[in-house]
């Protein structure tokens, strides 16, 4: 054979390829023969950490999307005008308030900041830095944003590396060190807004600009979008080396004209244990093992059900699930497209024949003809992967791969609230029938960032100033919102009891920005304006989550 597993009471020797490759592992404290192959996240955050020395994509806190002016934030942008002193003599456009400038502190230092207005002394004017505060400069240290400036030196890449290593430096490497890319104010608050729509795509992004749901000027950076590291790891998948001719028929029929008319079902396994939210009690040993997927034909609205289990019991439990959210929307399930598996136990047949329901399977191995579900659990899981990535290399103490169920719940929210079509409308607002005027998208938050609860001081209007920080009490970890309630209400995971709960007033740090003050043990310097800027307010009503996810139609 050339594959074999050799086992012993402590350790097991896996060989295979013929024989030419071999490895001898220890057993885990299950004493069961588990080798683990790629797991973590480690090359990910080596990658990371190279790639920081070249392309700096943190947010600064100046730059976050409620720093901005709110009366402005979601109109068209004002024409510019010019500063009542006198044109720039350095700058060769006109200067107006907003606009992204670098500032030259006169020692060597050059720093993106957004002009804020001229003062009542001659060339001094006022602008806001990377941390939140206001300055006053004058005039001569002001240029445009990447504007060539003759006082940097060195002037060529390879002067860099005359001075480096005694040039041993590759070219390459020095031509990168010369130019680190830094993203400039505006690609900031893009990739603010980027975290905090569950890392939606950036040409979304724009549509919602266009349509006025974001701020305007985000419009600018069409043409020099960022990249996002978590995006490009997340979302990457092994190219196909075949492509298929197209397929005679369609999944979606002519006569499916309303909600719930057709649906194509699915179910995803995880090999990771997911953890099972619960609002108090002790905690439980279950874990999550995988989601059935639907996807209505109509509406293109997706929901997923969280499982324990692929038995039968429970995927019958995951269809009368999707039944009562249509119902409650006054629609009705008539058809269903699946795979064989699980769909084709007589049990679910015989369930889907007790409420008049019709059910057509894929042929073995085609399953293309169920390529609507199939082409949204990919999704699905790859927007999950990217944002579970992202919270873990910003808070490595705390977010964890066992978070992937909520991640794969935020992913189907992104789906079908934010995905905009041209029209104007979304996944949601078809499935339910009413006209997507306006996305509440300043209630969206990073997932997986830190949240702080505040105390009683400050929960009424004219109470005392911020709080005292108290970060090992009142620190948690955003899960998205309730499936209970609507608005901005926020599900917080409490990192020394285990248990997710909404809380009472919370302060989101979409930015990770206190993580590093955490580590050391010191307030933020941010912690005042992260305060008055990031506050919501939640409800105190308290319920079982975990209910919730495994809610049927006879409960």
């Amino acid at each position: 054979m050339g594959t074999k597993i050799t086992s012993g009471a402590y350790q097991s020797t896996f060989v295979w390829d013929h024989g030419k490759n071999e490895r001898t592992f220890q057993h885990g404290v299950d004493c069961l023969p588990t080798l683990q192959v790629n797991v973590g996240n480690s090359y990910y955050k080596a990658f990371c950490t190279r790639l920081s020395k070249f392309y700096n994509d943190h947010i600064k806190f100046g730059f976050r999307a409620e720093t901005r002016d709110l009366s402005v934030r979601f109109k068209d942008l004002p024409a510019p005008v010019r500063p009542k002193k006198r044109k720039f003599s350095n700058i060769d456009v006109d200067i107006y308030k907003g606009m992204e400038l670098s500032y030259k502190d006169g020692e060597g230092n050059c720093a993106p900041v957004v002009y804020e207005g001229p003062t009542n002394r001659g060339n001094m004017h006022e602008v806001k830095q990377a941390d939140g505060t206001t300055i006053t400069v004058d005039e001569s240290q002001l240029l445009k944003l990447h504007q060539p400036d003759l006082t940097n030196v060195p002037t060529k890449p390879l002067d860099y590396q005359k001075e480096i290593l005694n040039g041993y430096l590759p070219v390459e490497d020095a031509i990168s060190l010369a130019r680190p890319r830094t993203l400039s104010p505006l690609q900031q608050l893009l990739m603010d807004w980027h975290h905090r729509l569950y890392h939606l795509q950036f040409r979304r992004i724009f549509m919602l600009a266009d349509k006025g749901f974001l701020p305007k000027e985000l419009l600018k950076c069409k043409d020099n979008v960022p990249k996002c590291v978590a995006c490009e790891f997340g979302t990457a998948h092994r190219r196909p080396w075949r492509f298929k001719g197209k397929q005679s028929g369609s999944i979606r029929k002519e006569k499916q004209v309303k909600p719930g008319d057709g649906q194509s079902i699915d179910q995803i396994v995880s090999a990771q244990p997911g953890l099972i939210p619960q609002m108090s009690g002790f905690l439980t040993s279950e874990r999550y093992y995988g989601a059935t997927t639907i996807v209505d034909h109509v509406t293109d609205y997706v929901y997923v059900h969280l499982m324990r289990n692929l038995t039968l019991e429970e995927t019958i439990k995951a269809k009368r699930a999707w039944e009562k959210i249509l119902h409650d929307a006054g629609h009705t399930a008539k058809h269903y497209q699946a795979d064989n598996g699980r769909f084709a136990d007589k049990g679910f047949q015989d369930d889907c024949d007790a409420h008049d329901q019709t059910i057509s399977y894929c042929g073995v191995g085609a399953h293309h003809q169920n390529g609507i579900v199939e082409n949204k659990n990919k999704v699905l899981t790859q927007g999950a992967r990217t944002m579970l990535l992202h919270g873990i290399r910003m808070w490595p103490e705390l977010v964890t791969e066992m978070f992937w169920p909520f991640a794969l719940k935020a992913m189907a929210e992104r789906m079908n609230r934010l995905h905009v079509h041209l029209d104007g409308s979304t996944p949601e607002s078809r499935f339910y029938g009413i006209c997507g005027e306006s996305i509440p998208v300043g209630s969206y938050h990073t997932l997986f960032c830190p949240v702080y609860v505040l105390d009683a001081r400050a929960q009424n209007e004219g109470a005392m100033g911020p709080p005292k920080w108290e970060p090992r009490e009142r620190i948690g970890v955003y899960l998205g919102h309730s499936p209970f309630h609507a608005g901005s209400v926020a599900l917080v995971l409490n990192p020394t009891t285990g248990l997710v709960s909404p809380q009472f007033h919370v302060v989101f740090d979409d930015n990770f920005s206190t993580v590093p003050y955490m580590k050391e043990g010191r307030v933020p310097k941010n912690w005042p304006d992260l305060y008055h800027n990031s506050r919501e307010l939640a409800t105190e009503e308290k319920y079982d989550l975990a209910t919730s996810w495994f809610r049927t139609q006879g409960e």
